[in-house]
């Protein structure tokens, strides 16, 4: 029987572990000097490892349905990492991110979904094919 929750389940390990990556390597643009000096770090995204310690990923099954999700499911983490993956305008009527935003975007989630999709897509199609063909024979 192929188990594709316990397939998902590791793919989603594997996205955590790289959207924490992401975050813990200093993600640009740098911080405001401003920024700087009440967090007495130049670290982007990490002030008290709230945030980067709240990424986590589940597998959803609903009836037939199996989905990964991966993120910060956290409810008081939310507003922060939406805050940073996509920036606040300097005005409310700007929708698209510039260069003069009072906090700029800092994409973490899709920065890291979009260069390891292909990658995740790749594995999961082997080791759904392998455990058929395990299953089924060839």
């Amino acid at each position: 029987m192929v188990d594709l929750a316990q397939i998902l389940d590791r793919e989603g390990a594997y996205l955590e572990g790289k959207v924490v990556q992401r975050i813990l390597s200093g993600v640009p643009p740098p911080n405001a000097p401003s920024t700087i000096l009440r967090k007495k770090s130049t670290k982007t995204l990490v002030d008290t490892g709230d945030m980067v310690g709240s990424v986590s990923h589940r597998v959803v099954v609903d009836q037939d349905v199996v989905r990964l999700e991966v993120g910060i499911f956290d409810p008081a983490m939310i507003e922060r990492a939406t805050t940073n993956e996509f920036g606040v305008p300097s005005n409310d009527a700007d929708t698209e991110p510039k260069d003069d935003q009072r906090i700029p975007t800092r994409s973490f989630l899709r920065y890291t979904f979009d260069r390891e999709i292909d990658s995740v897509v790749e594995r999961l199609e082997k080791q759904i094919a392998r455990r058929l063909e395990e299953e089924f024979g060839k």
